[in-house]
């Protein structure tokens, strides 16, 4: 079972937690830059599919101890953006929010 983390995350904390899961998928996916930065497409710069995301977010989720992130949720908000869509620092946001809600 896996426990709520009592302390706020920091957006810098997020964002290296999520480089060094993206480096772990990496292997798999040779689209994945050696450098990540807030503006990165997960989808596009990333080549990750809906499925790849998944993975990410589990490990996020894991790696930070968040029992749940709402990802159809922001899956479905990000699809109805005009552009810059699926970034990373949208994705760091999303874990901000639901961290912040627990």
């Amino acid at each position: 079972m896996t426990q709520q983390v009592d302390h706020k995350l920091s957006r810098d904390h997020i964002f290296t937690v999520l480089q060094e899961q993206l480096k772990k998928l990496a292997d798999s996916y040779e689209t994945i830059p050696e450098e990540i930065h807030w503006s990165d497409s997960i989808m596009t710069d990333l080549g990750f599919d809906s499925i790849t995301v998944v993975e990410l977010c589990c490990a996020v989720e894991e790696a930070l101890q968040i029992t749940e992130l709402p990802l159809n949720q922001w899956l479905n908000e990000e699809s109805e953006k005009d552009e810059e869509r699926y970034t990373i620092a949208s994705f760091v946001d999303l874990i901000l929010s639901a961290n912040a809600s627990h």
